[in-house]
């Protein structure tokens, strides 16, 4: 983002912010999309984990009613 600014070093200071302000928005995005992908796995993960926890459930309930029924 500096050296945007500094390119622009011999025009007037408002040329030079807006070039810095415009490398920031694009930085920013850059960031962002990253921080997508682990938005992503963040709300999916305890979905993950309770499917888990409940297909467990059913399998365990599920044996111990053929056991009971085998006696």
């Amino acid at each position: 983002m500096v050296a945007a600014g500094l390119a622009k070093l011999g025009h007037p200071f408002e040329t030079m912010q807006s070039s810095v302000r415009e490398m920031e928005d694009e930085e920013s995005v850059k960031l962002f999309q990253k921080i997508g992908y682990l938005s992503l796995i963040a709300a999916t993960a305890p979905m993950m984990g309770l499917l888990g926890t409940v297909t467990g459930m059913f399998v365990t309930f599920g044996d111990i009613a053929r056991r009971r029924w085998l006696r």
